[in-house]
């Protein structure tokens, strides 16, 4: 019994440490809230300037609309259609044509891929 004790309070402290290793690298993700696939346009500092604010206003909508119970699964995503159409408009604003073209190419080769199970 003080064996499994033992080994149970290691497993804790190196699932700990790990937390705490993963834990800036999840604080630094949230820092931009540009997606991943934008983030591959080299964009400018003033184009990331002009879009994080497009996607923190995108992320409080989305959030909304997931704490918004009173919605039917239709209506949701209706909304959320529109909420990425607005963001997309918006974005399309901010991108040169060279970068909206990059665009186009990359989300077109992610629906591509087969998805993980």
């Amino acid at each position: 019994m003080k064996r499994f004790t033992s080994l149970t309070l290691t497993l804790i402290a190196l699932l700990s440490a790990g937390a705490l290793v993963t834990q800036p690298v999840r604080a630094q993700e949230q820092k931009s809230r540009i997606p991943v696939l934008i983030a591959q346009l080299d964009l400018s500092k003033d184009q990331k300037k002009k879009l994080e604010p497009i996607y923190e206003e995108q992320a409080k909508q989305v959030k909304a609309l997931k704490e918004n119970t009173a919605l039917s699964a239709q209506e949701r995503d209706a909304k959320m259609k529109e909420i990425n159409e607005a963001s997309n408009k918006q974005l399309n604003q901010v991108l040169t044509a060279g970068q909206r073209d990059k665009l186009k190419e990359l989300r077109r080769q992610r629906q591509q891929k087969p998805e993980k199970p």
